[in-house]
């Protein structure tokens, strides 16, 4: 997770600002790297720097009460310090902070924003209605890097997504019979794995991991640990 914020505040011409539930399947396989304030948010408080850009944010007029990691961004981007990225690229999902700060984030970088409309219930007319959105969002992108897709690698990421998708599940369901001591990092991590990061090789490792974690673990029937 460290490596993917650093390499995208070094390298910002190559990164692409998203909100955690947009699809980036699309952006490891043409070698760009997903900005999310989830991340950025957690990377700079453990610096212990997080309320500078939070008054920062707060000065230029967003209410107290705004979503931390979104207001946080947006100070880290209006003090110089988040640098402009390629494209602004987010969904309507889950949150409505998600989409008053990616719309002031474009206007405030002067770059495209891209936004995924995802209706509300999952029938055919709604896959095909995001997956047309999601070719636009293919088309942008080869716009503004002046590069094709490739389709081979494009396939190899979904189907990296998609094992990484399968074990997370065979993980849950281990994990619902044992005993685990677990922390929000953690949580964070897992949440960041299936999500921006999903369909990177280091994101299947790492539920690889925890699956290897977990059947080390004591089985729930031999502690006496109250469970939720």
């Amino acid at each position: 997770v460290a490596r993917s914020l650093v390499r995208g505040l070094r390298h910002p011409e190559r990164a692409v600002c998203v909100n955690i539930f947009m699809p980036c399947e699309m952006l490891h396989a043409m070698g760009l790297t997903p900005m999310f304030p989830e991340g950025l948010s957690v990377y700079v408080a453990c610096t212990a720097c997080q309320h500078v850009f939070a008054e920062r944010a707060e000065t230029s007029g967003i209410p107290e009460s705004f979503c931390s990691y979104h207001k946080t961004m947006i100070g880290m981007a209006e003090s110089g310090v988040l640098p402009k990225p390629l494209l602004i690229a987010n969904t309507t999902i889950a949150c409505d902070a998600n989409q008053l700060s990616f719309r002031r984030l474009s206007e405030f970088y002067g770059v495209p924003q891209v936004s995924i409309d995802v209706p509300s219930h999952p029938d055919d007319d709604a896959v095909s209605y995001v997956a047309d959105q999601l070719r636009a969002l293919a088309a942008k992108l080869e716009e503004l890097t002046g590069r094709k897709l490739d389709e081979i690698r494009l396939r190899e990421t979904i189907a990296c997504s998609n094992r990484t998708l399968s074990k997370m599940r065979r993980y849950a369901r281990l994990r619902a019979e044992i005993t685990q001591d677990t922390t929000m990092t953690g949580e964070l991590c897992s949440l960041i794995a299936t999500h921006c990061l999903l369909g990177r090789e280091d994101s299947e490792r790492y539920v690889d991991e925890l699956i290897e974690t977990a059947e080390r673990a004591p089985a729930r029937s031999t502690t006496k640990r109250k469970r939720i």
